[in-house]
């Protein structure tokens, strides 16, 4: 098995050394949960890694939705209103209909995106 958290680290202190600017790594599936591992890395020291099922569900249970990368403040008061507070809750509200009718199609593939697709 790769080990990614060492790839995000390696990757982190060379931008140090180059550039001279800390950096958080996010490593996922998908760029929205990248997105997310990379907020996480700012609590995880600088490296995030969000490889399987427990630790995507486990990081997206306390993320508020508002702070997903391509929701808005606009966008969650929506979501909140059919009681989706977190990202963990918006990737398990099945019904999809809901979601593309409040956030467009974009909203839809975001969340597709949280569950790793």
């Amino acid at each position: 098995d790769f080990d990614l958290e060492a790839l995000g680290r390696k990757m982190r202190s060379e931008i140090f050394r180059k550039v001279g600017m800390p950096v958080g790594v996010g490593i996922s599936l998908t760029k929205v949960l990248a997105k997310v591992a990379n907020k996480l890395s700012k609590k995880n020291n600088g490296v995030c890694v969000l490889r399987n099922e427990t630790s995507i569900n486990q990081a997206l249970r306390d993320f508020p939705v508002r702070d997903i990368w391509g929701i808005g403040s606009r966008s969650a008061s929506k979501l909140n209103m059919f009681d989706i507070k977190t990202a963990l809750e918006l990737k398990n509200f099945t019904n999809d209909a809901i979601i593309q009718k409040l956030l467009t199609k974009v909203g839809r593939e975001i969340q597709d995106e949280l569950r790793g697709l």
